[in-house]
């Protein structure tokens, strides 16, 4: 029974990792390059924004229906269907809008005792992405200039 539960936590996190891997490929190639912003990698954009509470929390449960329970076969169905879902992220208009909706933020910032009105595109380890609007060039600031 314990090694039913430990296999299914470890598939239920691979499985979600899968998903969520899915996601962020296709906001990087979507959203990220799109707006110019491709000094930020993979690798920190993939850790530094996940709801690590909820993968482990999900991740017994994925895997225990997708493995063990009479309806295995239609739980992997939804989950083959959910991939596919979120493979449209790899669409430039889907993903760029993903991107915008985990991203984006209408903001004011203050450098050096100047204002600039408009939207912050990402917020990264070390520096601060920003456009008055979308039409524009981006703008990159450090972290550390910004109040």
């Amino acid at each position: 029974m314990i090694t039913r539960l430990i296999s299914s936590f470890f598939r239920g996190l691979l499985l979600i990792l899968i998903l969520d891997f899915i996601l962020f490929a296709g906001m990087i190639g979507n959203y990220f390059h799109t707006l110019d912003i491709k000094e930020e990698y993979f690798n920190p954009v993939f850790i530094d924004n996940q709801m690590y509470l909820l993968i482990f929390t999900l991740a017994l449960p994925v895997g225990y229906f997708f493995s063990y329970t009479s309806f295995k076969k239609s739980f992997q169905i939804i989950y083959l269907i959910v991939l596919l879902i979120f493979s449209l992220v790899f669409i430039k208009n889907i993903g760029f809008s993903v991107g915008k909706f985990f991203f984006l933020k209408k903001d004011n910032i203050k450098i050096n005792e100047i204002y600039l009105n408009g939207e912050i595109l990402y917020i990264g380890r070390e520096y601060l992405y920003f456009r008055k609007d979308l039409s524009t060039k981006t703008l990159k600031f450090k972290k550390d200039l910004i109040k």
